[in-house]
């Protein structure tokens, strides 16, 4: 697509007699289609969802290698810093100002690994992707629509790259929106399974290092291979305390992954997970490589106007079997002083991160120990924000606080390279993050916790827990099955209703 000036963005409501969740099911059997899904409606973060079809350009990195990829067939092959790269593509299609409608009225929507930290922290890491994933893959929309939950109203986006204005370039626009409102009417056909491949055509870097031997483990009923047993998870948590009680960190988070074989339709899944585990943070993203599923609670990083803000959690305690007994679990979560010890940690991690990118003086903890309890679970939440400096762009935000100190621990770098010491493979998507990228600055990335990562006839899950002094293993792993619940049932239900092929 030739690029020659400022681009420009229509914004209009449309007729759209579909729900999001139709729409959804039309479409997710698509390579390119995205569900920015804010599926939990009376969260504060949930007002609108989008989806889009198509990108126009998509980046696709592994290590300093990239693919950068123009509509299906023309693929220039780059190296570098991917996030130098992206940030350098946000400049040039800038816009001075978003869309007065919605949030979101065009840009990037993707994933950021865990392991894009070799970047933003400028170390090596020390294992590579058992899963053969890109460590980022962004793409480009130039139509999106969005829904808002509280009118239940749909808005179409269009951008235009060419500079034009005027009728003739909204005329454009306005056939672009309506040709993606006459797509989202249809539902594709094709294969319901996982046997996710690159698109024909395309070529790839991947490399194909031999899977990981892992451990059989039974985790509420259902079969699956392990990174850690249940023993070595709690070695590793006890390695930890030891690195606390050296005074080399003060806490960090310890995950562990489990995978399972799964060759039903991924969509059956993401219905199933935002049935059982609504949040205001859901993505289905379908690459073409891997489907990711995700019902995250937690924001990593908001962008509106020069505002920035982050939201942390820690501390976790699982849902009641009855309210009394959920309102006791919420009154000593409230007042377990090692959970407070360690949001408190964590806040001041973000605070100091968002510190480099602000106006000196403008960074905030709003608020400290915000209680906030979804379907399984009940959590602890900081809301730190900050008025980013005029000459900030992307790579320097991510640059200063990617990865997120809630899924790395404190201090962030050494916290890092013990994990990488102790986890027995890389994290890939999983406690990156994931959401889109505004023309206008504007930006929505969640932390990639509670996220599903299906490619190849395996559904990857990953899990952790936050260690600090007084960690005691058992609770840790305990606290790591309290989390993934809700994506195990999940993994049942669609194994139970459709005879998917998941072991039990």
């Amino acid at each position: 697509m030739k690029e020659t000036g400022q681009p420009t963005i229509l914004t209009r409501g449309v007729s759209l007699e579909l729900t999001p969740e139709q729409v959804f099911e039309n479409l997710h059997r698509t390579p390119g289609f995205f569900f920015l899904d804010s599926g939990l409606a009376d969260h504060p973060l949930s007002r609108y969802s989008y989806v889009g079809l198509s990108p126009y350009h998509t980046l696709r990195s592994r290590g300093d290698g990239m693919d950068s990829v123009e509509g299906k067939k023309k693929i220039r092959h780059l190296r570098g810093n991917p996030l130098v790269v992206l940030s350098r593509l946000l400049k040039q299609r800038a816009v001075a100002t978003g869309s007065p409608m919605v949030p979101f009225a065009g840009g990037a929507v993707g994933y950021f690994g865990y392991g894009l930290g070799r970047f933003t922290t400028e170390r090596e890491a020390r294992r590579t992707d058992d899963l053969g994933l890109p460590e980022m893959h962004v793409g480009f929309y130039n139509s999106i629509l969005a829904y808002e939950h509280r009118t239940g109203r749909w808005y179409g986006a269009g951008v235009d790259l060419t500079g034009g204005r005027g009728a003739t370039i909204r005329k454009r626009l306005g056939k672009e929106i309506d040709k993606l409102c006459e797509a989202v009417t249809h539902q594709t056909r094709g294969p319901a399974g996982t046997v996710i491949t690159a698109d024909p055509g395309e070529e790839t870097d991947a490399a194909s290092p031999p899977a990981h031997p892992g451990r059989r483990i039974v985790i509420d009923g259902v079969e699956a291979v392990s990174t850690m047993t249940r023993d070595e998870y709690c070695d590793a948590v006890r390695t930890i305390k030891d690195h606390i009680a050296a005074g080399d960190i003060y806490q960090a988070n310890l995950t562990q992954r489990w995978s399972i074989p799964f060759t039903s339709d991924p969509g059956l899944l993401y219905r199933a997970l935002r049935s059982v585990s609504p949040a205001p943070f859901g993505i289905y993203l379908n690459t073409g490589e891997c489907v990711i599923a995700g019902s995250s609670p937690e924001s990593f990083l908001s962008v509106r106007g020069r505002t920035v803000e982050t939201r942390p959690i820690k501390g976790t305690r699982p849902r009641g079997d009855s309210p009394e007994d959920d309102a006791r679990l919420r009154r000593e979560l409230e007042h377990s002083e090692k959970d407070r010890a360690e949001l408190t940690m964590i806040a001041d991690l973000e605070r100091n991160d968002l510190g480099k990118i602000c106006t000196p003086g403008s960074v905030e903890v709003e608020e400290l120990y915000r209680q906030e309890t979804f379907s399984n679970v009940h959590h602890l939440v900081s809301v730190v924000r900050g008025e980013l400096r005029p000459d900030v762009d992307f790579e320097q935000i991510m640059n200063a606080t990617f990865p997120g100190g809630s899924i790395t621990g404190a201090p962030k770098l050494r916290a890092m390279e013990i994990l990488d010491e102790v986890e027995k493979t890389a994290r890939g998507p999983y406690t990156g993050a994931m959401g889109y990228l505004g023309l206008d600055g504007s930006m929505e990335l969640n932390v990639a916790i509670r996220t599903l990562v299906m490619t190849q006839g395996q559904c990857h899950l990953g899990v952790g827990s936050g260690i600090v002094a007084d960690s005691d293993p058992d609770a840790e792993y305990e606290e790591c099955l309290a989390k993934a619940r809700d994506m195990l049932q999940a993994i049942r239900k669609v194994g139970s209703e459709h005879g998917a092929a998941v072991p039990s």
